[in-house]
């Protein structure tokens, strides 16, 4: 077991969980621990790439990402501070920018991850008046699956759980920052059995369904 700190109270943990797991288990005996996600899913490997579940570390002059990092001993962790609620801010305006405000009709309204986030941590102002949203060709994922690529927010999961769980191996992330995507390789359709349909589930943001 290790001794660790979030938000100034004291903790024992198993040794080689992850900051994240931590912070959910603080959160049963201590309020504003919650720490969102988008790409975690437990049974998926870590990918690390949404960056909503940043935290600071005493010690490190940067934000840093609790799904993949391990807590050590000693280690000081902080949820809610202005670097952390800054960062966040940042990459909810980020992952917005080229969102469509389609909720309303959205099959996952109600139950839509990036509705809630963007709520508890999103900005109260808009930089990106009169930016061009991105478009995105629909990608063929199979029978079972119809995509809406202009909500995707490129948390991988789909790509985790198809390339781990089913065994295919056609459908990856291209292209990087602004421009990054989920694509299948070579236009070649998803192919994989009956369990593909899960992604479904899955999603954060329905851009599956």
């Amino acid at each position: 077991m290790l001794t660790i700190e979030i938000n100034g109270k004291k903790l024992k943990v198993e040794r080689g969980i992850t900051i994240m797991k931590a912070c959910e288990i603080a959160g049963e005996t201590l309020t504003g621990t919650k720490v969102g996600r988008y790409c975690y899913n437990e049974r998926l490997l870590i990918g690390g790439n949404c960056r909503m579940c940043l935290v600071e570390v005493e010690g490190i002059g940067k934000p840093v990402v609790s799904c993949s990092e391990e807590v050590r001993e000693g280690l000081k962790v902080y949820t809610e501070t202005s670097l952390v609620r800054k960062s966040r801010e940042g990459v909810m305006e980020f992952l917005l920018l080229n969102h469509p405000l389609d909720c309303p009709i959205c099959d996952q309204g109600g139950e839509c991850d990036l509705q809630d986030e963007s709520i508890r941590v999103g900005s109260e102002r808009n930089r990106s008046y009169g930016h061009v949203r991105k478009e995105v060709t629909e990608k063929d994922m199979g029978s079972l699956v119809k995509t809406v690529m202009r909500r995707c927010i490129a948390c991988s999961r789909c790509v985790r759980y198809i390339s781990a769980i089913c065994g295919a191996g056609e459908l990856g992330m291209v292209g990087r920052g602004v421009e990054v995507e989920v694509s299948n390789y070579i236009n070649s359709s998803v192919r994989g059995n009956n369990m593909v349909g899960n992604v479904i589930d899955l999603c954060p943001v329905g851009y599956v369904r």
